[in-house]
């Protein structure tokens, strides 16, 4: 069967997801609540691909060509990607560890969050610091080739793991930037993705979150107290370049800079419209101004953020256009370690603006310009000052 542990707002929206002959009962490991989900539907044409699967060890010649997990993982892709949506996923067991780790804040490859779009994978952001970003990778580049070789068209996970390899080897990217194709050459290392980091202007206070995983949902109230506790006279939030992660700690973070109760997001799935709100008390006093920094590269969670505190007049927000992923998904675990990352809903802002596809509109349009001078940084500091 399927076992899925989950906490808080993911367990609402899986439950919404799933209500339709769900099952609920506590967990022995954990008092949040397990999910399991009976088979209801049959597989389509499901005799068919018996007989066809009965036939092929019955008759077919190259027995020794059968591999039975291979080709059950294969069926499951298929399924999936029949789908064409670029976030619903079957992860086999090595990607999907991947997966959890990025979340976790380690990785190992060249450092830059990825997408898929029509069937190519295109870099969200590089991570600061990261090879791919010394060695002048961009977001919005698209990656058409591994050392020669085409990852077009062959699936997101199988593309990833190609650009993915032994710490200390070399990969040559073949690149598409706005039409110009080239090549990048990046040096493979062991990543350790550094969510949260706070620096100083003077009075105003400058919090760069790289993504929402497991550190910034954990830590992040504890960084925001400090912060206050310093008396800001402003403070500057920069998810530029930050693609995203998990629900929860987007409307984690924001329980620092709105009321308890706050709406952030609405959840809306097939049977169910859910008002994601904020659970604690704020950490940052109101009266501490707010601007938040975006550009194409802030996705997802990000713009659950951008788009609450725009919508409550909490912050201004500066930059370029964010890049426009408005839905949700979930991952459900088995028990051979494979995942199914699943959109189960899409979400829009408190004022209930769409986001899927549109991103969020900065309140001031600062475009990103080459050189020494970080024009958006500028820009936000002088707000604050």
């Amino acid at each position: 069967g399927i076992a899925k542990t989950l906490n808080g707002a993911e367990a609402r929206s899986l439950f919404a997801a799933l209500q339709q002959g769900a099952t609920s009962s506590a967990s022995s490991a954990s008092s949040a609540p397990s999910v399991r989900t009976g088979l209801r539907s049959r597989l389509p044409k499901e005799d068919m691909l018996r007989l066809v699967w009965q036939l092929l060890n019955d008759q077919y010649l190259y027995q020794d060509k059968l591999d039975q997990e291979n080709m059950a993982y294969t069926v499951a892709e298929s399924i999936v990607s029949s789908l064409k949506d670029p976030y619903t996923e079957f992860m086999r067991p090595q990607s999907a560890k991947q997966f959890s780790d990025q979340l976790s804040g380690q990785i190992t490859g060249i450092g830059a969050q990825v997408d898929y779009k029509e069937n190519t994978v295109t870099v969200v952001a590089p991570i600061a610091g990261s090879p791919a970003a010394k060695a002048g990778v961009k977001a919005g580049d698209k990656i058409l080739t591994v050392d020669g070789q085409s990852i077009v068209n062959i699936g997101f996970a199988e593309a990833v793991s190609k650009i993915r390899g032994p710490i200390g080897s070399t990969v040559k990217l073949g690149i598409d930037r706005d039409g110009r194709s080239m090549e990048i050459v990046v040096t493979r290392e062991k990543i350790k993705v550094p969510e949260i980091s706070v620096s100083y202007q003077g009075t105003v206070a400058v919090v760069q979150l790289s993504q929402f995983g497991k550190t910034t949902d954990r830590d992040l109230r504890g960084v925001i107290t400090d912060v206050a506790a310093r008396h800001p006279t402003g403070l500057v939030l920069d998810l530029r370049n930050n693609p995203g992660g998990l629900l929860h700690a987007a409307a984690m973070t924001l329980s620092n800079f709105l009321p308890q109760g706050s709406v952030v997001a609405h959840i809306v799935s097939r049977d169910n419209d859910i008002a994601e709100k904020t659970d604690d008390a704020p950490t940052l006093p109101s009266e501490v101004k707010m601007v938040v920094l975006v550009n194409k590269g802030s996705a997802s969670a990000s713009e659950i953020v951008a788009g609450a505190l725009q919508d409550t007049k909490r912050a201004v927000i500066v930059g370029e256009q964010s890049f426009g992923k408005g839905t949700v998904q979930t991952i459900v675990d088995f028990s051979d370690g494979s995942d199914l990352k699943m959109t189960i809903a899409e979400w829009l802002t408190p004022n209930r603006r769409k986001i899927n596809k549109v991103g969020v509109t900065p309140d001031i349009l600062v475009p990103a310009v080459e050189g020494s001078r970080d024009e958006q940084m500028l820009r936000a500091l002088d707000l604050l000052r």
